[in-house]
């Protein structure tokens, strides 16, 4: 919202916030993948699974009711408008 409000002189800190943001992210999937979820099928009963399964299923979808045709596709098309060339559509910096 920064950027988009004050421009260019708040790309570089959009830009940086955003790989801090990927980078932690891949780190933490990377993380689930190689670590929990081969600890857990080791250390977890089918009744453990059984559990988790429905607790899962009681929590609702942070996505639910999202479709690519509203709510995150609307999103994508802002980011995607905001952020300068060549990366999006928006104005290129200094441009």
């Amino acid at each position: 919202m920064r950027y988009e409000a004050q421009g260019d002189s708040e790309f570089a800190a959009l830009a940086a916030a955003t790989e801090q943001y990927v980078d932690r992210y891949f780190e933490h999937m990377s993380k689930e993948e190689r670590v929990i979820m081969p600890l857990a099928q080791q250390v977890l009963t089918a009744d453990d699974w059984k559990k988790i399964e429905a607790d899962f299923a009681a929590n609702q979808d942070p996505l639910h009711g999202v479709t690519p045709e509203t709510d995150a596709d609307q999103l994508f098309s802002r980011i995607v408008m905001i952020v300068p060339a060549p990366y999006g559509l928006g104005t290129p910096i200094g441009g």
